[in-house]
């Protein structure tokens, strides 16, 4: 059986080719994987089809997803346009252009995210307290702790990482309590489990933890495992000991299953 953490197979040429053929299709959908795959295989040669999309696309969801490929595609050349777009009067352009500062801004988009924050629409707030957390955690701390209060109704992915970002004692307790919350929906588990991806090692006794709430055939647990086995491999361990010692701990099976998938026995 694969690892998590093995990459698909790599595309054909022709495969390629018919992404970019479908650049030019008619049809929003075929435009929009085409860009998604182009993108993360960062495909130079599309770029000028991607840019027309950018410049004429039909809605401005498919602009923001050509913003983002070609953030992908030529990185920093696309710090200026994502940062003039951050004042469009469209807001799902205004978080497509904070996505790409994301990707490629680096504390250059900081700024820009910090405006953001007072944005009128929720999305583009959230999008910018992810960004402006992950260069200014302190600072953030105040909007992002408002932002995820218990008066709000749902909470976004963004938010989640916005909170991970933070990475303080209290951000990661607000992460625990949106875990247990008895309003969450569905897929709040596997965000937050996600979100702690940018979190630093602060939070890997919370990340064991979350993780072992899941069966190892749950996504939540492989996902929860391929990112601590990227980990530092000592606190990791520390953390499932302790718990696997300690008569608090519920899902003993669940964290045992967890040691041996990250710590396997060395001869």
């Amino acid at each position: 059986q694969p690892s998590l953490g093995q990459d698909k197979r790599v595309p054909s040429a022709l495969e390629i080719h018919q992404w970019t053929k479908q650049l030019s299709a008619d049809d929003w959908i075929l435009q929009s994987v085409a860009m998604e795959e182009l993108g993360k295989l960062k495909i130079e040669e599309a770029a000028p089809a991607i840019q027309k999309i950018l410049d004429q696309g039909k809605s401005s969801w498919l602009k923001g997803r050509a913003m983002l490929a070609l953030g992908q595609i030529v990185g920093k050349e696309m710090i200026p346009i994502a940062q003039k777009a951050t004042g469009n009067s469209d807001p799902i352009l205004r978080k497509a252009a904070l996505q790409t500062l994301d990707l490629v801004g680096g504390e250059t988009s900081a700024p820009v995210a910090r405006e953001l924050l007072k944005d009128p629409v929720m999305e583009v707030r959230a999008m910018a307290a992810a960004l402006y957390a992950s260069e200014f955690p302190e600072e953030a701390w105040p909007t992002v702790e408002r932002l995820t209060g218990a008066d709000q109704g749902s909470i976004s992915s963004d938010l989640m990482r916005a909170l991970a970002h933070v990475g303080s004692d209290e951000a990661l307790e607000r992460l625990e309590k949106l875990f247990y919350a008895p309003n969450a929906n569905k897929r709040r588990g596997r965000d937050i489990i996600q979100a702690l991806a940018v979190a630093d090692n602060q939070a890997i006794p919370l990340l064991v933890r979350l993780t072992t709430h899941y069966s190892p055939n749950k996504t939540e647990f492989q996902l929860g495992q391929k990112l601590l086995s990227t980990r530092d491999e000592k606190i990791v361990t520390t953390s499932l000991r302790d718990m696997l010692l300690s008569e608090e701990t519920q899902f003993k099976g669940n964290t045992a299953e967890l040691m041996a998938g990250i710590c396997p026995t060395r001869e």
